[in-house]
């Protein structure tokens, strides 16, 4: 009880249990509602009808990848999985390394390639020039051209990284003229 001629300074309501799981479900549903609504529409077609930079033509071309349409497969006699999911022609290409407890991807030069990955889960050691370093779950590392690399997983779980290449390529002279 307020007394008479005085000033409130606060007021506090307390929720009876009913009506504080009723407030407290309403928040769920809406939450879910609103992480449906704002989510990513299912893709049935990975092919979009896009424009080719040299023929200025619409093309169906692969833009979109989801984990569904992603299996990683072997390479050689190696103990790591790979799959390309992306490439334009000899100047970029993309895709996912999945590297199982124990693996390692052999000691390689990137030749003219500029290579850079981001790991997705799991952690991974990763040697540049003469550099070792342990890289973890969302970090990304770069391996500039003409270096040697090797990425290895010592850890006991799983690593997943997302890769991308680029180099650069020389436009032949037009020799019409």
């Amino acid at each position: 009880m307020i007394p008479s001629g005085g000033v409130t300074r606060e007021l506090i309501r307390v929720d009876s249990d009913q009506e504080d799981h009723d407030r407290r479900r309403a928040r769920t549903t809406a939450s879910s509602r609103v992480k449906r609504e704002h989510g990513s529409v299912p893709v049935a077609q990975p092919d979009i009808p896009v424009i080719n930079i040299v023929t200025g033509e619409e093309e169906d071309q692969q833009i979109v990848a989801t984990p569904e349409m992603l299996n990683p497969r072997n390479i050689g006699a190696g103990d790591y999985k790979f799959q390309k999911v992306f490439s334009e022609g000899n100047y970029i290409a993309s895709g996912v390394l999945v590297m199982p407890k124990g693996s390692h991807k052999p000691n390689k030069n990137s030749a003219q390639s500029t290579m850079i990955f981001v790991v997705l889960s799991g952690k991974v050691e990763v040697q540049v020039n003469r550099t070792t370093f342990v890289v973890a779950k969302e970090a990304t590392f770069m391996v500039p051209r003409g270096n040697q690399y090797r990425i290895s997983n010592p850890f006991t779980t799983e690593a997943r990284l997302y890769f991308c290449h680029g180099k650069e390529v020389v436009a032949e002279a037009d020799t019409d003229t």
